[in-house]
């Protein structure tokens, strides 16, 4: 992985060893007044250029085999992320790390929890992801290049009437940034519902993230878990949001606030295929990419174009 050189990080102790022997040396004669260093300031990432931010940790997200197609990771950089709803980062993995070529790859997240010196990821692993496989690959210590954040939507506080997302996979990472602002400030009391297709039950990222801000906002907060794989998810689970299927017309007409609701937002994320069945794909050319027509089950249902964002 992407380390200091020796002779860099030699250069830096000699360095170090100098300043500190000075002030050693001052505080200690006769009549010197005490000295304490300032703590560093985090390095902040920003748009401008990358960054070079440090692994903190590493740590399984999802119960798929790790190393294994489709196993989340939560990844924590040692660097400050300023950002508001819904942001993203950009990630660059050199040649040398991902192993694939000449090139540096590039590739964005959602962060999903940050403090005033770090920030976590989720990376799902992706078939031959350069920059996916490097960040499974990485260790505490390891170095990547980072910059951001970018803001992909501007939600004002209460903009909306009634909120609903229709998630797919990792595509709750972006829609969690805004459910968790929302839901958190004493001043938002904007109903939501998500609707979160998974494939299995032990592969749903952020889950007990999930769990524990419907817990703490039961009146506000309505979440409902599919899942597609033919084992019965069984009562208990049933009653608490849980149920067997995928996000098709039928659940969408029974889960989503009706399209003749004043207000509505959707919110739709995930794998194309699911986005596409759902809504319609964005339209990619140059440029930003474009909301596209709304098609699939929403257009289907009666919804119209305003009410519905694909992220």
């Amino acid at each position: 992985m992407f380390r200091l050189s020796s002779k860099l990080l030699g250069a830096a102790t000699a360095g170090a060893s100098a300043t500190a022997a000075a002030a050693f040396v001052f505080q200690n004669r006769p009549g010197a007044a005490a000295k304490l260093d300032a703590p560093a300031e985090p390095k902040e990432i920003n748009m401008k250029a990358f960054t070079f931010c440090e692994v903190l940790k590493t740590r399984t997200s999802s119960t798929g085999a790790e190393g294994k197609t489709g196993a989340t990771k939560r990844i924590t950089f040692g660097c400050k992320c300023s950002h508001q709803p819904i942001s993203m980062v950009f990630v660059r993995a050199t040649a040398e790390q991902h192993g694939q070529g000449e090139k540096p790859v590039t590739k964005f997240y959602n962060p999903v929890a940050t403090t005033d010196s770090s920030f976590d990821i989720e990376v799902k692993l992706y078939p031959e992801g350069k920059v996916s496989g490097s960040l499974h690959n990485a260790k505490a210590g390891d170095v990547f290049q980072v910059k951001g954040p970018a803001r992909q939507f501007k939600y004002a506080t209460g903009q909306f009437k009634k909120m609903a997302f229709v998630i797919g996979g990792t595509g709750i990472t972006p829609s969690y940034q805004l459910i968790k602002s929302v839901v958190e400030d004493s001043a938002d009391n904007t109903p939501i519902t998500l609707i979160f297709a998974n494939k299995t039950k032990t592969s749903v990222p952020l889950l007990s993230e999930l769990m524990s801000l419907q817990a703490a906002h039961k009146s506000q907060l309505e979440v409902h878990f599919l899942v597609d794989e033919e084992e019965d998810v069984g009562d208990t689970m049933r009653s608490v949001g849980w149920r067997n299927g995928r996000v098709d017309k039928d659940s969408l007409a029974e889960l989503l606030p009706a399209p003749t609701a004043e207000g509505l937002k959707i919110f739709v994320c995930g794998p194309g295929s699911m986005a596409k069945a759902v809504s319609g794909s964005k339209v990619f050319g140059k440029g930003p990419p474009q909301q596209g027509p709304l098609t699939g089950a929403l257009a289907d249902l009666g919804y119209s174009a305003e009410q519905v964002h694909k992220i």
